[in-house]
């Protein structure tokens, strides 16, 4: 069966149609592997238009891996198509067989993030301030509809196309793990990426508050050209979060406004209580629309190498997750305490 969505109305198609029935897919332009999905290039076959299809396995595994599955599918379903906003990549069609889940998106081909950035000519401060509104912007539309997305990551925002920095527009994409909830209603799943996770979701006591930790992760990260809370191993990481110490005393960070590292701090702030709301941080002064507070000069050789080597390595561990996904720990696991 297929369900059909065009411009938030959903309509059947016709009774036992297939996606092979609507889309071709184009060749070999794969855009991406997961441990139970790939992502590729198909076109409809009434319109021409190419779009990005989400293919996930759904016979051969065990029953709490297909029930994590379709909970994740039948999420981020629900929750895209009831979305409407310009920097979130919205679901339009979904195909069943006996075999796989097709799920059909918008085409977003400019790549993730960090690679953007990496293959940029040149990037700035203010080129990032442009960016980061983006990435706000999102934030604040879901946490006003109560709608946590819990794997805020640079890999989870795509360019629309190839162009400069400054005027292409980024989109949100995966809401598998996201969840909706009510003002004070505490959450307990312990979700994420090790890198990007607040420390209060490894205590399993958390909020919407969550997605702007990992936000100032990303802020961090684009800016500085590693990572905040960095380790050998994920239980490192998951140590370094839960202490929630950063310095911004690295050379790089010499030629960043004040306003940019007052906003990483208010971020990136531990106690999720007087952390700053989404909301806020729309209107903070560096990410405020028309406001000169950021630096245009480049960032430097040193930030871009250290990104395009971040790409790099997640990349590879993406690969060997793909490969391997049985021996990948979960966040529960990589927190050494308690497990979900």
């Amino acid at each position: 069966m297929a369900l059909a969505c065009w411009k938030g109305v959903c309509s059947c198609l016709r009774p036992q149609s297939s996606f092979q029935d609507y889309y071709t897919a184009a060749g070999d332009k794969q855009l991406g592997e997961g441990s139970f999905s790939t992502v590729f290039v198909a076109t409809c076959k009434s319109t021409g238009l190419q779009r990005a299809v989400k293919k996930i396995l759904r016979s051969g595994l065990t029953a709490r891996i297909s029930a994590d599955i379709q909970n994740g599918i039948d999420n981020e379903f629900r929750l895209t198509m009831a979305s409407d906003h310009p920097n979130i990549n919205k679901l339009s069609q979904r195909f069943e067989d006996q075999r796989y889940i097709y799920l059909v998106m918008e085409l977003c081909s400019g790549g993730e993030l960090c690679e953007g950035i990496v293959e940029a000519d040149c990037f700035t401060e203010h080129q990032a301030a442009i960016l980061m509104r983006q990435v706000c912007s999102t934030l604040s539309y879901m946490h006003g509809r109560g709608v946590c997305h819990r794997d805020i990551k640079p890999e989870h925002y795509l360019f629309v196309r190839k162009g400069p920095l400054d005027s292409t527009p980024l989109k949100l994409i995966d809401f598998g793990l996201s969840c909706c909830f009510q003002p004070g209603e505490v959450l307990r799943e312990p979700v994420g990426t090790a890198l990007y996770v607040a420390p209060e979701v490894l205590k399993e006591a958390y909020g919407s508050a969550c997605d702007l930790w990992s936000f100032g992760v990303i802020v961090y990260l684009i800016l500085g050209g590693s990572h905040p809370f960095n380790g050998d191993s994920a239980k490192q990481v998951a140590k370094s979060v839960r202490k929630g110490r950063f310095s911004l005393d690295d050379s790089c960070w010499q030629v960043i406004s004040d306003d940019a590292k007052d906003l990483i701090h208010r971020l990136l702030e531990k106690d999720a209580q007087t952390r700053i709301t989404a909301a806020q941080a729309q209107d903070h002064v560096w990410l405020r629309p028309g406001a000169s507070n950021s630096n245009c000069a480049d960032l430097g050789p040193e930030v871009i190498g250290r990104l395009r080597t971040f790409c790099a390595e997640s990349r590879h561990a993406r690969t060997l997750c793909a490969k391997e996904p049985a021996g990948v720990p979960t966040l529960a696991e990589l927190m050494g305490s308690r497990q979900c």
